[in-house]
């Protein structure tokens, strides 16, 4: 994170077209954060280890940040409303289990829409996923984008590659009905995965990490706990006025040299 950039630091365009900067605003409003935690059988990870993770997580946000925690197999369970409570919060950890199936798309429409909806600005889901989906019955992948790339969540991913632990054959006593379409061909399988968690922190200006041990976990959780204290807001006008529902593309750049720009794709 740099610190100390001010509006003419920056410059904005919307759809190729240059924008005035109105203000610069440092963060200093609390966040509201959905975490959506993959119970569900193709997670490796003890639960323990995850668990410990997750509240090292919370600990990390600051005093005024509210959080929900979700976690969800086939089944999907908001262990808590949106809470400052770090109680509160650990208990709902704690209560995390382990089932089967996976209902990724269903979860994450229901932390946009349900839990995230109502708030007005500075909202953010976190993931933790292998990114593989076997039984959503009320969203899509496509959706789900959709839903992200027109809301102001930030979606930040941290995928846990479980790919090497999937045998091509259902475990003896699991029905295959409980596996995901394509179960038999891996390659497939985790590059649809690969391309959708890709897309889903593009959409929101959020980011990607892979975890392939638990202190990769937990130094992913500590990096995104960063990222939600430190960021810049720009405000603008658009000077497309129109009110079409079309999507317009946003472009953010800075001035300073040897600088990265971390912003969301655009809006609807």
């Amino acid at each position: 994170m740099v610190t100390g950039l001010t509006a003419a630091d920056f410059r904005v365009y919307e759809d190729d077209q240059e924008q005035t900067i109105d203000r610069l605003i440092a963060v200093s409003a609390p966040f509201s954060v959905a975490f959506l935690a993959d119970t569900s059988a193709s997670m490796r990870f003890e639960s323990t280890d995850v668990q410990d993770a997750i509240l090292s997580f919370i600990e990390r946000l600051r005093a005024g940040d509210r959080v929900m925690a979700v976690s969800f197999d086939s089944r999907i369970f908001g262990q808590a409303g949106l809470t400052g409570d770090r109680a509160r919060l650990r208990r709902a950890v704690f209560q995390m289990g382990r089932g089967q199936g996976t209902r990724l798309y269903d979860a994450i429409e229901l932390a946009a829409t349900k839990v995230l909806g109502p708030v007005p600005e500075r909202k953010a889901i976190v993931v933790f996923t292998d990114g593989l989906d076997s039984q959503s019955r009320l969203a899509t992948a496509e959706r789900t984008l959709a839903l992200v790339a027109e809301s102001h969540v930030l979606v930040y991913v941290v995928r846990h590659d479980t790919r090497e632990a999937h045998t091509p054959v259902p475990p003896e006593g699991l029905r295959p009905t409980l596996l995901p379409e394509g179960y038999l061909d891996n390659a497939a399988l985790y590059a649809r995965a690969d391309q959708y968690l890709a897309d889903l922190v593009e959409a929101s200006g959020g980011r990607l990490y892979r975890a392939t041990t638990i202190v990769d976990l937990d130094e992913a959780f500590e990096e995104v706990a960063r990222d939600l204290r430190e960021q810049y807001t720009l405000c603008y006008y658009p000077a497309n006025q129109a009110r079409d529902g079309s999507y317009r593309r946003i472009r953010v750049e800075v001035v300073r040299p040897g600088l990265t720009v971390r912003a969301r794709a655009g809006y609807r």
